[in-house]
């Protein structure tokens, strides 16, 4: 089957290499969800290739406003305007003297253009006049039939609300349907696009997140691990977190390619093994990312200067990247694609600190747990570490590992908690779980020193031989 290539960021992804040529595809949505700007940006990426599109709009909107509009993104190029992006309007003709002479219209359009695709812009103006469902089905059918005579593929944009698409007469016509949504999420307005339909072909269902910016129209496709296909580094390989003690317990290090949750009440030293972990994969020239929800980059270069480690060459080397964002821009669906563009190719070792802030920012929880168990899988199948700190609320307890059952994903479980004895507060940290090899089982001390962290024997206070020449001077 040939494809149309949309050129749509992360578009043809969802769609398995493009839209089928010839195809008819219904493009439709709640008004302010996108498909006019969708429509305009995939006609002039197509029109790039040297192929003629055609826009047919039945609003009766001038030209001159149409390219108010649509100049304001990148997409729009003045020079393929009326040249290989043929704008017209039969408003006036559907209104005057009805769907048929419009209809006939079209023809004559295409006959005259020969475009690769025909764009209909909005369906509403046949239907407000056509008496019946039964007469709009059969106008649809004509107007299909038409356009595929002469070769086209044809894109007719529609206002629809989920619950009438499917039930709508062009729906049983059409080979496609693409639907856009949108929903309020914390006073934020999140757009989505769906694949309700697509005859012949595979595609990418579910959710996927849609962005509007000066760009046009960017896709997040939502993450599946069935898509990932798996492709899991081996496993023989340990990368080692530089914090004397610490590796011992987890016999050498942390299995390459895997994924750690850190989990502990907030002071316990969460941020700064994770920092430590970065950096030690800096030194071994392991290229880190570090996404921070709850400390700017500046608050972490100056904690790394307190314990004495020199981190700027690593970030101006382009071995060490940190990516601070408010959880108040948070946007979860696009969190992935935006690491993997900064990241490049390079990184072997991602932190996100932290993930309760990262819950925060969705109040549909149940798409939170999708998408980090989501973003373990696509880290993990690049063959990528990846470690997710979680904060919990008992100061004093053990802590809850995480919520919505995401302790499954991870296949390295390390726990903090505070202890407090005779007025010392003490940090204890524990290796819970390490998936298919053998750890300590004890708990231990977490120090915290002059040149950095440490892990001692929580009875003796003692430190292991690898920390001898380590300066520790326990916080109180």
């Amino acid at each position: 089957m040939e494809r149309i290539v949309t050129a749509i960021t992360g578009l043809d992804s969802v769609l398995n290499g493009g839209f089928p040529e010839y195809a008819s595809i219904l493009i439709t949505g709640a008004p302010g969800t996108g498909k006019t700007i969708l429509t305009q940006n995939l006609l002039f990426n197509v029109s790039r290739s040297g192929a003629k599109v055609l826009y047919i709009s039945t609003l009766s909107e001038p030209q001159i406003k149409v390219i108010r509009y649509q100049q304001q993104f990148s997409f729009f190029d003045p020079g393929a305007f009326m040249n290989t992006v043929i704008y017209q309007d039969i408003g006036s003709i559907i209104r005057s003297k009805g769907p048929r002479d419009g209809l006939q219209k079209i023809e004559e359009l295409i006959r005259q253009h020969q475009p690769a695709i025909v764009a209909i812009d909005s369906l509403k103006a046949f239907g407000d006049i056509l008496p019946t469902h039964q007469h709009f089905r059969e106008f649809i059918s004509d107007l299909s039939l038409t356009i595929s005579i002469w070769g086209c593929t044809v894109l007719m944009v529609a206002e629809h609300l989920e619950e009438e698409v499917m039930s709508r007469p062009e729906a049983a016509i059409v080979d496609g349907i693409i639907y856009l949504y949108g929903t309020e999420e914390r006073k934020q307005q999140k757009r989505f696009l769906r694949v309700l339909k697509m005859r012949g072909t595979y595609f990418t269902p579910g959710e996927h997140a849609l962005l509007i910016s000066d760009r046009g129209i960017e896709i997040f496709p939502r993450l599946n691990p069935v898509v990932n296909k798996q492709a899991y580094a081996a496993r023989g390989k340990r990368q080692r977190t530089g914090i004397p003690g610490l590796d011992r317990m987890m016999a050498g290090g942390i299995p390459e390619g895997t994924t750690t949750l850190v989990s502990g009440a907030t002071g316990t030293g969460k941020t700064l093994l994770a920092l430590n972990w970065l950096v030690q994969g800096c030194r071994e020239g392991q290229a880190g990312f570090l996404v921070t929800f709850d400390e700017s980059a500046a608050q972490l270069l100056e904690t790394a200067r307190d314990f004495g480690w020199e981190i700027e060459p690593f970030i101006e080397w382009g071995l060490l990247q940190i990516y601070s964002v408010s959880p108040t821009e948070l946007d979860a669906e696009q969190l992935v694609y935006t690491i993997r563009e900064k990241m490049g190719e390079r990184v072997k070792r991602v932190v996100i600190d932290s993930i309760s802030t990262f819950e925060l920012g969705m109040d549909d929880k149940i798409k939170y747990a999708y998408n980090i168990w989501g973003m373990a899988d696509f880290f993990k199948s690049a063959g990528i570490s990846l470690m997710l700190t979680s904060e919990s609320q008992d100061l004093f307890a053990y802590p809850q590992i995480s919520n919505y059952g995401l302790f499954h994903f991870a296949d390295n479980i390390i726990i903090f908690r505070h202890l407090l004895e005779e007025h010392r507060l003490r940090r204890v940290i524990g290796v819970l779980k390490m998936r298919g090899s053998d750890h300590a089982k004890e708990m231990k001390e977490f120090l915290v020193g002059e040149t950095g962290p440490a892990v001692a024997d929580l009875r003796t206070n003692g430190l292991p031989p690898e920390a001898a020449s380590v300066s520790v001077r326990p916080e109180f």
